[in-house]
């Protein structure tokens, strides 16, 4: 039934359409990882293409499955996947932040039980990726700082790392503790008793 009045309907700016295709992009990506985790290596391909097709535009669908593919596939990344590992790692529970108490429900994207270390390990699916530490995005060592905290209290025995596996080259850079503590004192003054 027309009214005579016309509604506007908000048209997204051409960043917030790149923004969305990049977010579209990156949880695929998330989720292929995750899949083929578990899985003999002849049966990635299809998995992965399957997952692409029901969730992508079809001109997406190859560039996210080798990507995917390419991270799985380096031997070097083999013990990121293996028995020890967990993907959508489910963390919840209660965080001493700011002389608080805080409730948290995490999901990180992998945790890996090493004999030295319990690893934290966040999939990033940016198109650049940084050449130094120093130049990983604040938000992201902030995040990964705020994981360490979290996943410490489960592993009272271990010490906790963190890293980023930047899927688009594909490269693992391990977090230097140092800015974990920084990030953590930014975000909590009241850490280390300041």
């Amino acid at each position: 039934l027309a009214t005579g009045r016309s509604r506007r309907v908000p048209v997204p700016s051409n960043e917030e359409v790149r923004d969305n295709i990049a977010l579209d992009r990156g949880t695929v990506v998330h989720r292929i990882l995750d899949a083929m985790a578990g899985l003999p290596e002849q049966r990635w391909a299809p998995v992965a293409l399957d997952i692409a097709r029901k969730s992508l535009e079809p001109s997406m669908v190859q560039g996210v499955v080798s990507e995917a593919l390419r991270v799985r596939q380096d031997p070097a990344f083999e013990d990121l996947f293996g028995v020890n590992s967990r993907g959508e790692f489910p963390l919840r529970g209660e965080i001493q932040w700011q002389g608080k108490t805080h409730k948290f429900d995490w999901r990180l994207d992998r945790v890996v039980i090493r004999a030295a270390d319990v690893l934290v390990l966040e999939f990033k699916t940016d198109r650049v990726v940084p050449k130094a530490g120093s130049a990983i995005r604040p938000q992201y060592v902030r995040q990964l700082a705020l994981y360490r905290r979290a996943v410490s209290s489960l592993f009272p025995e271990k010490p906790v790392s963190c890293g980023i596996l930047w899927t688009v080259e594909p490269r693992f850079s391990v977090i230097p503790s140092n800015y974990l503590d920084d990030a953590e004192h930014v975000l909590d003054p009241l850490v280390g008793g300041s």
